[in-house]
């Protein structure tokens, strides 16, 4: 996300943290639930301690149910915004 915010020119695009990219994205219509992502950012950052299976259960239904359909979303999205780029983000 944050390389097609750079080809379309948003400000605040070339730096900063993953959780500014995504309130960033959110803030320009990139992202369309905030809440997902911040989500997705945290539970990414705590699965790394994951030490046994009813935590590791607990983190398969968000993945299923949130995190899949919205990168799917963002694919399409980011599909979209290359092309309107043109040749400009190679």
């Amino acid at each position: 996300m944050q390389a097609v915010l750079r080809v379309h020119g948003a400000e605040g695009a070339d730096a900063g943290s993953p959780r500014e990219i995504l309130q960033l994205g959110y803030k320009l219509g990139f992202v369309e639930d905030s809440a997902v992502w911040l989500t997705m950012l945290k539970k990414r950052n705590t699965s790394v301690h994951l030490y046994n299976e009813n935590e590791l259960d607990e983190m398969l239904l968000p993945i299923r149910d949130s995190f899949t359909p919205a990168f799917l979303a963002l694919e399409t999205l980011l599909r979209e915004k290359l092309s309107e780029a043109g040749d400009d983000w190679f």
